[in-house]
């Protein structure tokens, strides 16, 4: 039994004199056992380490900045580089267990053991009774949701707020994987016959038919994408057992993907498609389908450049790798705050026509101890062959961030990009064809 409750301060080993941690006693005792003479010890501690999961990744790091073992940073360096990446790759778990409740405290329960909150509209007469044990955050929701007409969506932006209300719709070809939502949105069909150099005999008409599947991407918070890559078919049969692949793959890996860097876009809603051919027009669904796309996902952020002084009179300027900023003014504005921006393109960008597109969403707007301003998006933009102005707003969070309550302005901080390529799988069945 894991030890979560009780919490012990033990020195780790190696520590700088004086200096202790404060761990959940499992967690102290397995780090300890990280810096062991003994080899097999050492590679037992490290192996019960990973496999509990990122759930213990705040003590790791905490464990990380008291070692002074050089053994015992090395591994944890390694198990938090590959908790963080399990992490973002894979979906938080729910337990819900309710019987004619109201639906709104069920999905309420449900972000809350995701660490997101909820924002509804649905009223005391929507109840539901659900019994579902260590399940996905997505299957959570779709059960909980299922023939109710609520439709739920993330914020997209920082909040990490699930909106839910009655839209008198459903989704009935839904999948779940990872941290993600794929939901099949609509079909579209094209059809030609091939007129021009066709063969001295045989069917003259050379009748071809292919569709586009298009699919809307939801996203946990903690996972978000900034660009859609490839999407390829695995396997496709329609109800006649025909297939529907436009070309053979192995199922392993999709095509060579280029992600273009100046139209990444952090978002939580994103939308692809994939190509099918159709061979026999007697077919009305599509039986099963495998498909697989790649995502560029968002890892990590480290700042770049930092402004300081914002609310001090006078222009501000910095340089960034491959941006020049000015701040022309900065002012309060609607309980918040306004910049206007100047944004002039660093190095050669011929190449790069969306130097400034996320730009934005980069930016971080901190007080004197770091902690940060929701982003309220763009509410002027002006867009020239060789700079680009625009006024970003922030916004102050609700309630006490990290419990500690929000200062004036500091800094304004624009963001790198960590980012991580990753291929997921997504299935559908039974989706009737146009």
């Amino acid at each position: 039994m894991r030890m979560r409750a009780a919490l012990a301060i033990l020195t780790v080993a190696g520590t700088s004199p004086g200096f202790a941690a404060e761990l959940p006693g499992d967690v102290a005792v397995l780090v300890e056992q990280l810096g062991s003479k003994d080899y097999k010890l050492r590679e037992q501690a490290f192996a019960r380490l990973n496999a509990r999961g990122p759930v213990d990744l705040p003590a790791l790091k905490v464990a990380l900045v008291a070692t002074a073992s050089p053994e015992v940073h090395r591994r944890l360096e390694t198990l938090i580089e590959k908790q963080r990446m399990e992490q973002l790759v894979s979906a938080s778990r729910v337990t819900v267990s309710a019987r004619n409740q109201p639906l709104k405290e069920v999905l309420a329960d449900i972000c809350r053991q995701a660490g997101y909150t909820l924002s509804e509209s649905l009223g005391d007469n929507a109840k539901v009774t659900i019994e579902l044990k260590n399940v996905p955050f997505w299957v959570a929701v779709e059960k909980a949701t299922a023939g109710s007409g609520v439709t739920t969506t993330f914020q997209d932006d920082d909040r990490k707020q699930l909106n839910a209300y009655f839209g008198n719709q459903t989704n009935p070809y839904v999948d779940a994987a990872g941290p993600f939502r794929f939901v099949a949105s609509n079909i579209n069909t094209s059809r030609n016959i091939q007129l021009g150099n066709v063969p001295l005999r045989g069917n003259f008409q050379q009748q071809n038919e292919y569709l586009n599947l298009n699919v809307m991407l939801h996203s946990e918070p903690k996972s978000p994408v900034v660009s859609v890559g490839t999407a390829c078919v695995v396997e496709a049969v329609d109800d006649l057992g025909g297939s529907l692949a436009p070309q053979k793959t192995d199922g392993l890996h999709l095509p060579e993907t280029r992600f273009y860097n100046g139209g990444m876009y952090r978002s939580l809603n994103q939308s692809f498609s994939v190509n099918l051919a159709r061979g026999d027009r007697r077919a009305t669904s599509i039986k099963e389908l495998t498909g697989k796309v790649n995502l560029l996902l968002l890892r990590d952020t480290r700042p770049e450049m930092e402004i300081d002084r914002v609310l001090e009179p006078g222009k501000k300027r910095g340089e960034a790798e491959a941006v020049e900023f000015e701040v022309s003014e900065f002012a309060e504005a609607n309980g918040g705050y306004a910049a206007t921006l100047i944004l002039k393109p660093r190095g050669k960008q011929t190449q790069d026509y969306g130097w400034w597109g996320n730009v934005y969403q980069r930016l971080e707007l901190h007080d004197g101890n770091g902690l940060k301003f929701l982003p309220n998006g763009i509410s002027e933009q002006t867009v020239a062959n060789d700079k680009v102005t625009m006024k970003v707003s922030f916004i102050p969070p609700e309630g006490k961030p990290l419990g500690k309550p929000l200062g004036k302005p500091r800094k304004l901080v624009l963001m790198e990009w960590v980012t991580v390529e990753k291929e997921f799988e997504f299935k559908f069945k039974n989706v009737p064809l146009p």
